[in-house]
């Protein structure tokens, strides 16, 4: 048994050719072909440089990201080394300490004060106390300097004799 299928669609309109149009057909065809490739390449003209702008900006944005993500990662790796050298030095720091209890415990002088030959005295003396404080030397008193108004220093800025000066000794 042989079936056929039936073409339910409707009929397309034939493409004109050439040889088919008339010459004022094909000059009008032509005119429209024309007008659509100066359309096109308009449209393509247009499209081009947004393209382009459209990649170039795309791409400086990537590297833009990648430059700062970069720049992240190694301020977090700088940040962990200073974290180290942080924990080094205060270990280090807490060992010095350590050691500067032990050397200024009160044994460790008894016992460096007994090398070089030093004694506890055997007992304690307290000195009374005076009631005024250990005389000192006086100290150089400077000669008192006459006070000068502001046109006097005026005048020595700018270079000119004061009063005093023009009057002499």
């Amino acid at each position: 048994m042989i079936a056929l299928q039936l073409n339910t669609l409707p009929a397309r309109r034939a493409i004109p050719t050439a040889a088919s149009l008339s010459p004022r057909a094909r000059t009008a065809d032509k005119a429209t072909a024309a007008r659509a490739s100066t359309r096109a390449r308009k449209h393509h003209s247009i499209r081009f440089p947004t393209l382009i702008v459209a990649t170039a900006a795309a791409c400086s944005l990537a590297l833009a990201y990648v430059s700062e993500s970069a720049s992240a990662t190694e301020a977090s790796y700088r940040i962990a080394a200073l974290k180290a050298q942080q924990a080094k030095l205060m270990a280090e720091q807490q060992q010095i300490r350590y050691q500067i209890s032990l050397s200024s415990s009160a044994g460790q002088v008894d016992g460096k004060a007994g090398a070089l030959g030093m004694v506890r005295a055997p007992h304690w003396q307290y000195l009374p106390n005076t009631a005024s404080p250990p005389a000192l030397a006086p100290a150089a008193v400077e000669p008192a300097r006459p006070r000068i108004g502001w046109i006097d220093e005026l005048a020595a800025v700018l270079g000119r004799p004061t009063e005093a000066e023009a009057r002499g000794p």
